[in-house]
């Protein structure tokens, strides 16, 4: 995600981050699933991503750089950035198995079918385009294998 330069991505005038790139192992020019989308950004959201730019951007690298959130470098982080703190808040929780990131993905199509939000907004969400990618990225198991949070 680039904030600033000619391809920003962030259109901080207009409030819409463009989605129209994908990186895995180097920038591809167009999405995985070659479409582009124009999300509108909430205010709020705008607030949080200018005082990150304001404020955790530490190095000079990172402060030249076009990235939203580069490495101290300025370059883009490592694939595995957030392989760390997984595996440092699993030691604390004591985990008896190991977690990934990607269980983020899974974990948002779980929560999101227990609170009976639509196919099509949860996939419209994850950026998932057909039926079956959203099966992919979910765990197997009906409403009563999902634990809902107390309010």
């Amino acid at each position: 995600m680039r904030r600033c330069g000619a391809d920003a991505d962030v259109k901080w005038s207009d409030s819409i981050f463009l989605v129209r790139r994908s990186y895995t192992r180097e920038v591809m020019q167009s999405t995985k699933t070659g479409k582009r989308q124009a999300i509108v950004l909430p205010a709020e959201l705008l607030d949080v991503l200018r005082w990150h730019v304001e404020t955790q951007l530490e190095t000079e690298q990172q402060r030249k750089s076009e990235l939203l959130f580069p490495s101290a470098e300025g370059r883009f982080r490592a694939r595995d950035v957030l392989r760390k703190p997984f595996d440092a808040i699993a030691e604390r929780m004591w985990l008896p198995y190991e977690i990934s990131p990607k269980a983020m993905r899974r974990t948002f199509q779980d929560l999101a079918r227990a609170a009976e939000v639509h196919d099509l907004v949860t996939r419209s969400i994850s950026g998932q385009v057909t039926d079956a990618m959203q099966r992919h990225y979910s765990t197997v198991g009906d409403k009563s294998n999902v634990r809902r949070s107390r309010r």
